[in-house]
């Protein structure tokens, strides 16, 4: 499993409930990273003595949310012991053990329900079953839409009366979800506690796609991982598709693969066009306009938000609320006043086969395929290309694309870098460099797949030894650092990139990504 870590923290939360000890829980990540997967696998395992609802915020209908509510609720309760999805049929197998549960369900089925009625059900059922409660509610900041922004207020006082019930909530918008939970759910009891999904490592991945596919190269699965960003949703789909044609006349991994991506991605009827092609919809309806799948494909160009702002006429304003959409569907993020794409493959899907289809409307399926192959053999060979670079060229490539520049981290943090002109290796240690400015900077950096307490008193020696030459020092990594090693980078005021860091900025200045 990819998030074996966040998985087994919401685990050891629900079994503490299942005890009497209750922590809510608020799992955050971009859209499609693993949270509903997660959540899922929770609620197929849950301990004996918990009873699981979960509603989805962004279906809900007020019409139908007591009879989606009840049927949830049920299901859970009875365990595979009702296999029907008929409510009927289940409300008349637990109505001798749950009769007030029963009658509230059948008074109030065929209202338009609001927020509170699903707590007062819950209230009954809790009480006649003296079962604890799971309230799971995904997509949760889209309450607001139904019901107003006071329907957070209303959700706190439930948590806070409700000790028997622990709520999970979801979202995919980080930001707005924070700024929710700050402002309406900041309970001195019943408190959530964040976990955040961000982008499973390589690492975790290759392990992953080595029990997937065992027959597939590390080159390959080194491909898959850095066409599919790292995301779960999209690797699980290629990885079942290739593991299912293994058996196919297609000769070779890499033929197997062309023939996935294009059925997949490129053919009108492959899961993961057709789930870019909901997502596109989904923005272009109300006020984002029609204009954005055009918008996109021009910032897969030309990103600086300036010069988009002018080819599409549009005032900065207008553009930068358009970019805010964009940036709470997890799509793009902006630095140096520029426009980058958070998911690697919709970037690709947008710059390929939306184009191809948009510039291309009536040619043959023989003809747009013969173009679809072209680019995913480019796609391959490119991959291919920088995947042949040695992990230290590419890091010194790095320090050669960077320009006199203030660069926003992943941490958040803005730093200053500087155009390095010329890199020179240390002559009594191989492995450590120091990168000249135009200026007269000179920064101090060396790599390391994994990083020992040899290595990083070594570096701080040097380092010692050279401390007045140079302004910054640098410890490269592809795995996490120890915590000894930390303190001695600590101590040394040594920055530390780990395998994350050192990928953003191989992504940011057009590098291949070092992955293992």
């Amino acid at each position: 499993m990819i998030y074996k870590r966040e998985y087994e923290r919401i685990v050891h939360w629900v079994e503490s409930h299942s005890k009497g000890y209750r922590q809510n829980l608020a799992v955050l990540g971009r859209p499609f990273i693993g949270k509903t997967f997660i959540i899922s696998k929770i609620l197929d395992n849950l301990p004996d003595g918990v009873t699981s609802v979960l509603i989805d915020a962004k279906e809900i209908d007020k019409t139908y949310l007591i009879r989606s509510f009840s049927n949830s609720l049920l299901a859970s309760y009875l365990r595979g012991r009702c296999d029907s999805s008929n409510l009927e049929e289940k409300l008349r197998q637990v109505e001798l053990g749950l009769p007030n549960t029963v009658a509230y369900i059948r008074s109030h089925i065929n209202h338009q329900a609001d927020f509170e009625m699903i707590f007062d059900l819950l209230t009954i059922f809790i009480r006649e079953s003296r079962k604890r409660g799971l309230l799971v509610i995904e997509h949760f900041e889209q309450l607001e839409s139904l019901w107003g922004r006071e329907v957070f207020s209303l959700l706190a006082k439930k948590i806070m009366e409700m000790k028997d019930v622990m709520f999970i909530i979801t979202s995919s918008s980080i930001s707005r979800a924070k700024a929710i939970l700050q402002r309406d759910l900041s309970l001195l009891f019943g408190n959530f506690e964040e976990i955040i999904l961000t982008p499973p490592s390589p690492i975790s991945c290759q392990d992953y796609m080595g029990r997937a596919l065992p027959g597939l190269s590390s080159q390959a699965q080194k491909f898959i991982y850095r066409f599919t960003g790292g995301s779960p949703f999209y690797m699980d789909i290629l990885c079942r598709k290739i593991r299912s044609s293994f058996s196919s006349k297609l000769e070779g991994e890499w033929a197997v693969i062309k023939e996935v991506i294009y059925e997949e991605i490129f053919s009108n009827y492959g899961l993961i066009n057709q789930h870019f092609i909901r997502w596109i919809s989904s923005l272009t309806d109300g006020p984002r306009g029609p204009q954005v799948p055009t918008f996109l494909l021009a910032s897969t160009q030309e990103p600086r938000i300036d010069s988009l702002a002018h080819r599409f006429g549009w005032h900065r304003n207008l553009l930068e609320h358009k970019i805010d959409v964009l940036k709470e569907e997890g799509l793009v993020y902006v630095d140096h006043d520029s426009l980058f794409f958070e998911d690697y493959l919709f970037k690709f899907w947008i710059r390929n086969v939306y184009r191809l289809r948009v510039e291309n409307a009536g040619i043959g399926e023989q003809f747009f395929r013969r173009m679809a192959m072209d680019l995913i053999e480019n796609e391959i060979e490119d991959f291919l290309n920088q995947d042949s670079i040695p992990h230290e060229e590419r890091i010194r490539l790095l320090f050669n694309r960077f320009r006199s520049e203030f660069i926003i981290m992943p941490d958040g943090k803005k730093r200053r870098f500087y155009k390095f002109v010329n890199i020179e290796k240390i002559d009594s240690c191989d492995w450590m460099y120091v990168a000249i400015s135009e200026n007269g900077y000179k920064w101090l950096y060396a790599y390391r797949v994994a990083w020992t307490e040899s290595d990083a008193f070594e570096f701080k020696s040097v380092a010692d030894n050279l401390k007045h030459m140079i302004q910054r020092k640098i410890m490269i990594s592809l795995e996490c650092f120890s915590s000894p090693v930390k303190v001695i980078a600590k101590e040394s005021n040594v920055w530390l990139w780990d395998q994350r860091v050192l990928n953003y900025l191989l992504s940011l200045h057009g590098i291949g990504e070092i992955l293992w």
